[in-house]
């Protein structure tokens, strides 16, 4: 009879664990120019999606680590008059639950400070609702050919998109290397990407339209 530890083994978390450091491997094997050369091509290719062009406000990770740096994207979405929104996690006491994505605004130029895990956000900013978010801008580690995404693992982007419709358009920015062949075993709480960019360009996913 197989022990409890064995039982684990080959689990859908240990296989998903498994992936994820795979797929930061893959994300350090580049150096550093080849992150910001590829960094600014996606982004540029990102901002020819007519879903960008028309959006008035934006929702964007700010890059930690080596994932694929936003600031291209920023940096073109304010020249443009965008509102653009940066994520941020409440400081509510463990016992009292899991901390809660919202989104506040960025503006051009606007003091930053080390946030929580690290993550860079504004110094000051307004709160931005659901509800007025156009596109939101999502990082991840990986991808599958269906939509679905996969992320560090603590679920605060998937707890703010849980619920959610066609709106606000969800779209994935990554480098091509990470892009993944096979399906992730979902979640039943996982929400599809609408596309995913890189640079090598846009990839939608077929979900039906707003």
């Amino acid at each position: 009879m197989a022990s409890a530890a064995e039982d684990t083994l080959n689990s859908p978390a240990e296989r998903k664990q498994e992936l994820r450091s795979a797929l930061r491997r893959r994300r350090l094997a580049l150096s550093p120019q080849q992150r910001l050369a590829r960094a600014e091509r996606a982004c540029r290719r990102l901002m020819t999606c007519p879903r960008l062009r028309s959006a008035r406000c934006v929702a964007v990770y700010l890059a930690c680590g080596s994932e694929l740096s936003t600031e291209p994207l920023l940096r073109a979405l304010h020249a443009r008059g965008v509102i653009v929104g940066v994520p941020v996690l409440d400081h509510r006491p463990p016992e009292t639950g899991p901390r809660m994505l919202r989104w506040i605004t960025l503006r051009p130029g606007a003091p930053r400070i080390v946030g929580l895990h690290g993550i860079d956000r504004p110094r000051f900013g307004s709160r931005i609702t659901r509800s007025h978010i156009d596109v939101v801008v999502l990082p991840l580690l990986g991808v599958d050919p269906r939509g679905y995404r996969l992320g560090q693992g603590g679920g605060h982007y998937d707890r703010w998109l849980a619920g959610l419709g066609a709106r606000p358009w969800r779209v994935g920015l990554a480098f091509d290397c990470q892009r993944l062949s096979t399906a992730i075993e979902a979640e039943p709480w996982d929400v599809r990407l609408h596309a995913v960019c890189s640079e090598h360009g846009l990839r939608h996913f077929g979900l039906p339209p707003e």
